[in-house]
């Protein structure tokens, strides 16, 4: 029975939110006696992220479980990183009240990245919610796992720990801190999937457009495998400085350093992980949540479509913007790559269409393996090589190949340029913040400090200060 007391949600409310504004608007003396008895909870605290007492607040409010799920919870936020059996799962669950699980069941617990007990506000945004609404409330989009910055104001997010016994609603004060513009993209990037409602896909659609981006990058090889260490050195590149943002960016960070991001989201593609990864990975792969929206709507039209993925992918090839982009001297690969089909099959249409195709040389001269050599030897890239003397990559690893001694001798000279690289980075630090601490290098400088606590730990407290000595002040004798 809808009560009249209850009043109407905010735009962008949480549900607690919306039921401590009922407690104050409903005068009621005792918010657990009172308030939380009402939508039938006496043992378990109101839940933040995915609320066991939607069914009651339904009928209080009268909003449809339907509409609570999708606007007030954040569901709707891991619907583009799992499967439709599993999304389906998460909302009948939702609207049975059966939410003890569903953190572990979400892959929340395995990934240990969790929402925890903290509630996030902006102040500006408090003081504008008074202003309009009478009274500030908790928005939705700030409490979500990897929104650490206010996308409107551009200001860092401050935190209150949540009092289950009482209500609490935003403070109309607090200390403003700009963020960087990294932060803010992060959170904006986040807040748009929240706030998109016409998110339809699922998992499988994401991933492929995961691979279609990679593809465009030209970091999958001819048989649609990942060049792991390139992805990874690519991630290392655009994430760099995600180390000094708040939790849990420093935790995503040292996984992609250590190559277990990119690993686990592909070889382990089955698994759920948390949405907090992927939009890591969205921010390095596209410019926007647009661009990857668009990228993934153009794999849906695909999967809804009756023929096979040969006939659709042939049907849907814009021949002639291939053959210009050959004409214009594009390569057959890239060319191939931006189509969403094979290169013998775009070869076939330029020589079908007499076009001129400016292909590698299918053997190895001795002068030029000499000097691909030469390349090997000093650390050069195989990528780099064979774009250099317009050769594949796989006749650069088979000059490789012939030298038994070569891929260690590589891989030394990549760990010394890594060394040097973290130690300049230290000391580049120490240089700037003389009077710094070991913890303070460690909190600001994390990647390279544990890379070289974890390789070089001899070099790493070379280049550290001298510990602080802890004084241990003497008891007072008992009387």
């Amino acid at each position: 029975m809808m009560n009249q007391l209850f009043p109407s949600p905010f735009p962008d409310e949480t549900v607690y939110s919306w039921v401590c504004r009922f407690h104050f608007f409903a005068a009621h003396a005792d918010f657990k006696r009172d308030t939380l008895r009402k939508l039938g909870i006496r043992d378990n605290r109101p839940a933040n992220e995915f609320p066991p007492y939607l069914q009651k607040l339904s009928e209080l409010s009268g909003v449809t479980l339907d509409q609570l799920i999708f606007c007030f919870t954040n569901a709707h936020y891991f619907q583009p990183f799992m499967d439709q059996i599993m999304y389906e799962e998460i909302c009948e669950r939702l609207k049975r009240g059966d939410t003890s699980s569903l953190q572990s069941r979400i892959g929340a617990v395995a990934n240990r990245i969790t929402p925890g007990q903290l509630l996030k506000y902006c102040p500006l945004c408090a003081e504008e919610d008074a202003q309009q609404f009478g009274t500030s409330y908790w928005h939705r989009s700030h409490q979500l796992v990897g929104v650490t910055a206010c996308e409107s104001h551009g200001i860092h997010l401050l935190s209150v720990k949540r009092n289950t016994k009482t209500p609490q609603l935003p403070p109309l004060s607090g200390c403003i801190h700009p963020s960087s513009l990294f932060e803010i993209r992060l959170s904006k990037l986040i807040q748009s999937e929240i706030f998109d409602n016409d998110v339809k896909w699922h998992k499988g659609d994401t991933y492929q457009a995961y691979y279609k981006r990679l593809g465009e990058m030209e970091l999958l090889t001819q048989s649609g495998r990942i060049k792991q260490k390139q992805l990874k050195e690519y991630l290392i590149k655009h994430l760099d400085g995600m180390s000094e943002l708040d939790y849990p960016y420093p935790l995503v960070f040292d996984a992609a350093l250590n190559g277990k991001l990119s690993e686990s989201m592909f070889y382990r593609a089955t698994c759920n992980h948390q949405p907090i990864k992927h939009f890591v990975f969205i921010s390095a792969l596209f410019d926007s949540w647009g661009d990857f929206k668009q990228s993934a709507n153009i794999e849906e039209s695909k999967e809804k479509s009756p023929v096979t993925d040969q006939q659709q992918t042939l049907k849907s090839v814009n021949w002639h913007e291939g053959l210009k982009m050959i004409s214009e001297g594009n390569s057959l690969r890239s060319t191939a790559h931006f189509l969403g089909t094979t290169v013998s099959t775009m070869k076939i249409k330029a020589q079908q269409n007499n076009l001129n195709i400016d292909l590698r040389p299918s053997k190895v001269t001795e002068l030029v393996e000499r000097a691909i050599w030469r390349k090997l030897v000093v650390g050069v890239k195989t990528q780099d090589i064979a774009d250099e003397f317009n050769v594949s990559v796989g006749a650069v690893e088979k000059v490789l190949t012939k030298h038994v001694w070569l891929p260690e001798l590589r891989k030394r000279i990549w760990y010394i340029e890594k060394q040097r690289f973290h130690t300049k980075r230290i000391s580049d630090f120490i240089d700037e913040h003389p009077d710094s601490t070991r913890n303070d290098i460690r909190k600001k400088v994390r990647p390279s400090y544990y890379w070289l606590y974890k390789h070089e730990q001899e070099l790493l407290y070379q280049l550290l200060p001298e510990r602080v000595q802890a004084i241990y002040w003497p008891r007072k004798a008992k009387k």
